[in-house]
């Protein structure tokens, strides 16, 4: 499966997925669902979804033809994923892309805000020579 055999939304999946899970939260707090955009006319819209810490946080991918064709090339994706169909490059190309990594602060911001605290683990500080 190569870059260009993926639509933009699910693109988007992929790359914000990746962001999410570099924030250290687990594969099974992510969830890629549809539903009518809130800030595209009510447009339908693929987005991923963080279930965590009894909250959920919404992150809008782009427009999509249908839930059904949307579900499927998702199931298509997570297949070519599991069996490492996609090249590095295009999963690189595809983080560095979405909006959520393009805006990583925002995004950021936009959690913490809502009460999420990533789960990243503590930065070492190098204690070399240091009493």
């Amino acid at each position: 499966m190569r870059y260009k055999d993926v639509s933009p939304a699910m693109r988007a999946f992929i790359g914000t997925r990746e962001l999410f899970r570099r924030m250290g939260f687990a594969a099974g707090e992510l969830f890629c669902e549809s539903a009518s955009s809130a800030r595209n006319n009510l447009i339908l819209s693929g987005f991923l979804v963080l279930k965590t810490q009894g909250k959920e946080f919404a992150v809008e991918l782009g427009p999509i033809d249908s839930v059904e064709a949307f579900r499927e090339e998702y199931y298509r994706v997570r297949v070519a994923l599991n069996k490492g169909k996609l090249k590095d490059r295009d999963l690189k190309r595809m983080l560095h892309e979405c909006e959520a990594y393009r805006d990583k602060a925002g995004c950021l911001l936009a959690l913490v805000t809502k009460g999420i605290v990533p789960p990243v683990p503590p930065i070492k500080v190098p204690t070399a020579g240091v009493n």
